[in-house]
């Protein structure tokens, strides 16, 4: 949808101006300094939500995180194993 809007000229001139010089047109550069759309989510909707997410959760059965330990005790476990019992049964 599209909509007019009527401006005196020196605030049109100084528009242009500002969108010029930064190399966008008039119409982005009024976007780009507008406070961003949200959307606002009742609690009932995001309840539902959470329980949609819920289903494809999986639980490991140990704590994770960044921790280069853990990781490095993860990798050489697995570059370890030759994982012959996949291949020779």
């Amino acid at each position: 949808m599209s909509q007019k809007l009527e401006l005196p000229d020196e605030v049109y001139s100084a528009l242009v101006e500002a969108a010029k010089d930064t190399g966008i047109t008039p119409a982005d550069w009024i976007s780009e300094k507008l406070p961003k759309f949200r959307v606002v989510v009742s609690d009932e909707e995001r309840r539902a939500d959470d329980a949609r997410l819920e289903q494809h959760t999986v639980s490991l059965g140990y704590a994770t995180g960044i921790d280069n330990e853990s990781i490095e005790s993860d990798l050489a476990r697995e570059y370890g194993d030759d994982h012959r019992d996949l291949y020779h049964k």
